[in-house]
């Protein structure tokens, strides 16, 4: 194009990117203002870039295309939902929970102040305002905190980075390095004490969830881990568990439903042979079940725990009954989750290494592990058992007599 010439819509060219993209840029007449405006079309080669170009091209001379970026946020969102979060909860890569917090979030502190608004309009500071009016609303009786504050960054962050995906926007406003955010400093788990444990298992002997407490204990594995476990999973030579799945409410009649892990990726608990006895023992008495169910059994996962005709068991009934115990026993604020905790922290305090203890419980980092359930004080009052397996074992025979698990009632 020559130089003072005006540019005709659907006009474009092609180049390489230092990043290493191909950029195709064309121009195209904005129906509202009826301006002249210049866009880009992104991907990984030049043949891939010249195919979306001439399509887009092709709907500029027809006098149909409306660029993707002046749709107000609003109308984004319901595409968001629509063609990403929904069929990845569908598919279990996103729990029903997320779609729900997500939809809370857009709805109550984004779309009312930015929903009417362009996504190439959008800029660092329409964000950063709107997170700073998050965090001064002003809620006699309920606050939001800062953790809430950083959760709205997180969505509109996520919304508008499938934006840049999907090559409607080339940048997202909402990068962290673009904003002033609000600190927040997690508050450190409640794990079960040292004192506090031997009154626990003996407060938990003879329940018929009781090999399933320990077993939590003893891994540092998630509740929904721990019920979607199968036999299948343990590697009795190698004394390791694989946690491939876990078992997850979904919700809207779908009911409970066998999801990936967390992380999507499969990972292996390192157990000890204390671990392996109480397995062995759960065993025996999950075969007793079968005899005594007869034709009634149906355990089609193979499940390592669960009811007395072998279908899976309720996250909440399990939760509800260590809570009633933990109440009686002066632990309220102590819960299922907490058992995952008093593993890490039981580890550390018995020089467990700590890659170990992040692989095993799963974490992106030993350093988050570290800073979760290590305090300055840790290493001055660590327990003297020099292994952390055979430490609970102690506690446990103790509270239970020589016969590890054997008074469960299933």
């Amino acid at each position: 194009m020559r130089k003072g010439k005006k540019a005709a819509d659907g006009s474009g060219s092609i180049r390489q990117r230092k990043d290493g993209r191909w950029e195709g840029r064309y121009t195209y007449t904005d129906p509202r203002t009826g301006k002249i405006c210049r866009s880009s079309i992104y991907g990984k080669t030049k043949r891939e870039v010249a195919e979306k170009l001439r399509a887009t091209t092709a709907e500029v001379d027809r006098g149909n295309y409306i660029h993707d970026s002046s749709m107000p946020l609003e109308q984004w969102v319901e595409t968001y939902f629509t063609d990403y979060l929904i069929p990845q909860s569908a598919k279990g890569e996103k729990s029903n929970g997320t779609e729900k917090s997500y939809r809370s979030i857009l709805d109550n502190h984004v779309l009312p102040i930015l929903g009417r608004k362009r996504l190439k309009d959008i800029t660092p500071l329409d964000i950063q305002r709107l997170l700073v009016n998050a965090e001064n609303k002003a809620h006699p009786e309920k606050p939001l905190t800062v953790k809430t504050v950083l959760n709205i960054h997180g969505v509109i962050h996520a919304v508008l980075e499938q934006a840049v995906s999907s090559e409607i926007l080339q940048r997202n406003p909402a990068d962290k390095n673009k904003l002033s955010l609000p600190g927040h400093k997690p508050k450190r788990p409640r794990a079960i004490t040292m004192e506090e444990l031997p009154e626990l298992l003996e407060a938990i002997k003879g329940h018929r969830y009781e090999s399933l407490y320990h077993f939590g204990l003893m891994t540092g594995m998630r509740e929904g881990e721990i019920l979607g476990l199968s036999w299948d999973c343990i590697d009795w030579k190698k004394s390791a568990i694989l946690v491939k799945c876990q078992l997850k409410y979904i919700g809207d009649g779908k009911g409970f439903r066998f999801v990936e892990t967390k992380n999507h990726t499969d990972r292996r608990v390192i157990v000890g042979d204390d671990v392996l006895a109480l397995l062995r023992e759960h065993k025996a008495q999950q075969d007793e079940m079968r005899a005594l169910a007869g034709d009634a059994w149906d355990n089609p996962h193979n499940l390592v725990f669960t009811n007395e005709l072998g279908g899976h068991l309720k996250p909440s009934d399990v939760y509800r009954n260590l809570k009633r115990i933990l109440k009686k026993l002066g632990m309220g604020d102590v819960n299922f989750h907490s058992l995952r905790h008093s593993y890490a922290t039981f580890a550390i305090q018995a020089k467990n290494n700590v890659k170990t203890v992040q692989a095993n419980m799963g974490h992106y980092s030993a350093a988050f592990t570290m800073d979760t359930y290590v305090s300055d004080q840790d290493f001055g009052k660590r327990a003297e058992a020099e292994d952390l397996s055979r430490y609970l074992q102690e506690q446990i025979s103790a509270a239970k007599g020589s016969n590890l698990g054997s008074s469960a009632d299933g």
